[in-house]
C-alpha cells in the first residue's frame, strides 16, 4: 500500500494532504498555529475524526515527539549520528534509517525486516513523501513517521 504525502504550499503552518495510489484522500493533516513545539492533528479525510496526533517534546536532546495512534501513545527520537538520518519509534521496536542525503528512509522491525520505505521527492516547492507500507495496517503509523521526519528536519 501506498500513500503520497504532500505539504501545502500557500499555508501558515505545516498542512499535509494525503492521497492514496489511487489519488484519492485518506487523511488530513493540519498543525496548531502559535504553539510552543509542533501539535500536529491527523484526521480521516472521510469521517473528518482525528485518528493520530504528533506532539513535539521541547528542549530535548535529542529531540523527541510522542505519537498518539488512536489514544496509545508512542514515543520517537532522533538519535545522534554523523552522517545519516536515525530515528527510533517504540512502535513494534520500530529504527528507520536514513540515506546520507536525507531523501529515502527504511523503517526496519525488529527481525531486521523492512516494515515500510519512505522516500523524498526533492523536486517540489514543498515536501513530498511516497510511504510505502508491506502491511495495510502498518501504513499509518508509517505516514505518521513520515511527518515527524519532516516535523525534525525543519528544526535544522
Amino acid at each position: 500500500m501506498s500513500l503520497t504525502v504532500r505539504q501545502r504550499f500557500f499555508a501558515f503552518t505545516d498542512t499535509y494532504d494525503v492521497c492514496d495510489h489511487t489519488g484519492r484522500p485518506r487523511y488530513s493533516v493540519r498543525t496548531e498555529f502559535l504553539t510552543i513545539g509542533h501539535k500536529i492533528h491527523v484526521c480521516d479525510a472521510e469521517s473528518g475524526e482525528e485518528v493520530a496526533r504528533i506532539d513535539e517534546i521541547v528542549l530535548t536532546f535529542p529531540q523527541k515527539a510522542t505519537v498518539t495512534i488512536r489514544g496509545v501513545p508512542w514515543t520517537v527520537a532522533r538519535r545522534f549520528t554523523l552522517f545519516r538520518s536515525k530515528y527510533s519509534f517504540d512502535y513494534n521496536g520500530w529504527t528507520v534509517d536514513g540515506d546520507f542525503l536525507g531523501l529515502s528512509y527504511r523503517i526496519l522491525g525488529q527481525n531486521g525486516s523492512t516494515v515500510a520505505n519512505i522516500d523524498h521527492d526533492p523536486f517540489h516547492l514543498s515536501d513530498h513523501y511516497t510511504v510505502t507500507a508491506a502491511d495495510p495496517h502498518d501504513e499509518l503509523a508509517a505516514m505518521l513517521m513520515a511527518i515527524a521526519i519532516d516535523m525534525f528536519n525543519c528544526g535544522r
